[in-house]
């Protein structure tokens, strides 16, 4: 589900401080945009919404999440604007940020 790997190589790469400060851009976005996707009321670029997430989900090694979205982005059609698959988006986003923040905690590290 998260690439430690990765996640662990970008923290060492970047510095603790500058770790924090992305993975908070990465919450804050990812929320915003899911929540665009779950609210939308409004017709909206689902498949650009979904790449969005994919992409920012690699980024920071959530990688259970990415392939999730990606799942969601090849069943979407452009310029939909239903959303068949926000529940398990939101299921696998929430599982992978809630390992994410546990094992970031139990090593103190954050």
């Amino acid at each position: 589900m998260i690439d430690w790997a990765y996640v662990n190589g970008l923290r060492a790469g970047i510095g603790q401080d500058s770790f924090n400060e992305i993975v908070q851009v990465f919450f804050d976005e990812t929320e915003d945009t899911l929540k665009r996707l779950e609210d939308a009321h409004r017709p909206i670029d689902i498949t650009e919404e979904l790449h969005f997430l994919q992409g920012s989900a690699l980024n920071m090694g959530f990688v259970g999440f990415s392939a999730e979205c990606r799942k969601s982005h090849d069943m979407s059609t452009d310029n939909a604007d239903d959303m068949r698959h926000t529940a398990g988006l939101l299921a696998t986003y929430a599982k992978s940020k809630t390992l994410f923040l546990s094992a970031l905690s139990e090593t103190g590290l954050r």
